[in-house]
């Protein structure tokens, strides 16, 4: 139609508001855990930086993190608790690389 800017779906939907309607909360849960991601790297790195045998424990654990495929940790959390929802998911996700 002429006042939709992405055009139309085949039922005639305006496509902009329902990428806009979906994309809000995507885009809050993005915030969430990039803000818990920044907040926990942080204080890892803080006691890292001020304990060098915290430190040591701290690489250690990041080493083993990084090693572990990410996906599988996030699926089966989901999986185990399946009412979990966005709240898992973002629970999870400081945990996963």
């Amino acid at each position: 139609g002429g006042g939709a800017v992405l055009g139309t779906d085949r039922l005639g939907r305006d496509v902009l508001s329902h990428l806009l309607t979906g994309g809000t909360e995507l885009l809050v849960v993005a915030a969430v855990i990039a803000g818990a991601v920044t907040v926990l790297s942080a204080v890892l790195g803080a006691i890292a930086a001020v304990r060098p045998r915290a430190g040591a424990v701290i690489e250690l654990g990041g080493d083993l993190v990084i090693l572990l495929p990410a996906v599988l940790g996030i699926l089966l959390v989901l999986t185990a608790w399946p009412q979990g929802g966005v709240a898992a998911l973002i629970g999870v996700s400081p945990f996963m690389r």
